[in-house]
C-alpha cells in the first residue's frame, strides 16, 4: 500500500456543488485539515470563487490558509487587486480560470499575461473540449499554464463522452501539460449514481488511463483501463513504483476529502485511520 501517490491530490472545494459548504465552515475545516500532519499530506489548497476570498482570508484570521482561486478570465483584473491589497500570511497559490465571456483568443492572452506576471502562482485554464487544440495546447506550453477539464458536474450535460476524455488526457500529454480535473471525480472506481443515473468517472480508472498512454498504449487501451471495473488491476496500475500518472494528473477538486479517500481505504490504498484524519 503506498499512500504516498495520492499526497496533496485532494483540493479542498468544500464551498462548490454539491457539497455547498458555508464559507465560514469550510474555512474552519480547512484550517484544522491543515494543522493535522497527516491530513495534510493529502489535502490541497481551500479552492474558492474570486467573490469568496476576502471574506475567507478574514475569517482565517491569523491562521494563514494557502488558496486556489476559480474564476472567469475577465475577472482577472479583481484578482490581482485583492492580491494586492492582501497584507496577512494567507496566500493565493493557484489561479484557475475559465473562459467566461471571453472569447477564446482574448482569454488565453489575458490568462497568459497574469500567469507572466505572478510566476510563483501556479495557473490553469479550464478549456470546454472543443477548444482542446493543439494550437490552444501549444499556447498554454509556451506559457507555462496547465490545462483544467470538467469531468462532470450538476446536469448530465457538463460530463464529457469517454472518448473525449481519453483524448484531451493524450493531447495533454503530448504537449507535455500537467492537468487538473473538475466535478464529478467522487469515487476511485467509475460507478453510476444511482439518484441521479449519472456515469460517473473513478479517479483512479483516469490515473491508470493516463499511466496507460505514458507506457505507449493506444487510445483504446486507455479506453478500456478508464472504463474497467477489475479493481485490483486499476491499483496496481496507479501505485506501480515507477509511475508518472501524478506528475501529469495534479489534482481534482473535491466538495467532500472523505468521500474520494474512504474509497481508497475500501480498495485498500489508504489506511483507516488516515482517512479517519478527514474526518470533522
Amino acid at each position: 500500500m503506498t499512500e504516498a501517490t495520492f499526497e496533496k491530490f485532494f483540493d479542498d472545494a468544500a464551498v462548490f456543488p454539491p457539497g455547498l459548504a458555508p464559507l465560514e465552515r469550510a474555512v474552519d475545516e480547512h484550517i484544522r485539515r491543515a494543522a493535522d500532519p497527516v491530513a495534510s499530506r493529502f489535502v490541497g489548497p481551500l479552492v474558492l470563487p474570486v467573490g469568496q476570498v476576502e471574506k475567507a482570508i478574514e475569517l482565517a484570521g491569523s491562521s494563514a490558509i494557502d488558496i486556489n482561486v476559480v474564476g472567469p478570465a475577465e475577472q482577472i483584473d479583481d484578482l490581482k487587486k485583492i492580491m494586492s491589497a492582501n497584507t496577512t500570511d494567507s496566500r493565493v497559490v493557484g489561479a484557475e480560470f475559465k473562459l467566461g465571456s471571453l472569447e477564446a483568443p482574448e482569454a488565453l492572452k489575458a490568462v497568459a499575461d497574469f500567469a507572466s506576471e505572478n510566476s510563483s502562482i501556479e495557473v490553469y485554464l479550464e478549456l470546454p473540449y472543443e477548444q482542446v487544440t493543439d494550437e490552444n495546447l501549444d499556447f498554454l506550453a509556451q506559457h507555462g499554464i496547465n490545462l483544467k477539464f470538467r469531468t462532470g458536474g450538476v446536469t448530465a450535460d457538463l460530463f464529457p463522452s469517454d472518448t473525449e476524455l481519453v483524448d484531451v488526457i493524450d493531447k495533454a500529454l503530448r504537449h507535455e501539460l500537467a492537468f487538473k480535473f473538475t466535478a464529478g471525480l467522487h469515487r476511485a472506481m467509475r460507478y453510476t449514481d444511482e439518484e441521479t443515473g449519472f456515469d460517473h468517472f473513478g479517479f483512479a480508472n483516469i490515473g491508470a488511463a493516463i499511466d496507460t498512454l505514458q507506457r505507449g498504449g493506444s487510445r483504446d487501451d486507455a479506453l478500456a483501463a478508464l472504463n474497467s471495473t477489475d479493481s485490483d488491476a486499476v491499483s496496481e496500475k496507479i501505485t506501480a513504483g515507477d509511475t508518472e500518472w501524478r506528475e501529469a494528473f495534479r489534482s481534482f477538486g473535491t466538495c467532500s476529502v472523505p468521500e474520494p479517500t474512504g474509497t481508497l481505504r475500501d480498495l485498500g490504498l489508504m489506511r483507516p485511520e488516515t482517512v479517519e484524519r478527514f474526518e470533522m
